[in-house]
């Protein structure tokens, strides 16, 4: 599960937000009101959903990453939106993840003696419309 954080400015709205709330900073509150936000079935006194935590709202709060979705959910409970306060250094621009750099990713546009794996790899993905294909090997082979 990606993380983000708070920007600086987003840091300091989201205190002023959560003094206005009028909740004392270690109430079990926010972390009931996550815990449905993350997870719809959630109910009163089963263990936080996943990503909720004492730790987590802590870290929140100082502006460290933390799992996406409990940022998303302390936000809504802090009647802010999350893309308004997060620090876009810690996503993408589809706004979830952390961008890989593939940097010295080999040239594959060149296969030798593979026309049919080739084949059966463009029908397995234009003809069969295969959502997930595994290609395992040593690299250059």
């Amino acid at each position: 599960m990606p993380s983000i954080r708070a920007s600086k400015q987003g840091k300091a709205k989201l205190l002023q937000a959560r003094k206005e709330k009028g909740w004392v900073r270690d109430s079990p509150q926010w972390l009931e009101e996550a815990s449905q936000l993350v997870d719809p079935n959630w109910r009163k006194g089963a263990p936080y959903a996943y990503g909720v935590s004492y730790g987590t709202w802590a870290s929140f709060l100082a502006g460290k990453a933390i799992n996406a979705s409990a940022f998303k959910a302390y936000c809504r409970i802090l009647g802010m939106d999350w893309e308004e306060i997060v620090d876009r250094s810690s996503v993408t621009a589809a706004g979830s993840e952390r961008q890989c750099d593939w940097g010295e990713a080999p040239d594959s546009s060149v296969f030798y003696g593979r026309d049919r794996e080739l084949q059966t790899l463009e029908r397995w993905i234009v003809a069969d419309q295969c959502r997930l294909i595994a290609l395992l090997g040593m690299g250059g082979l």
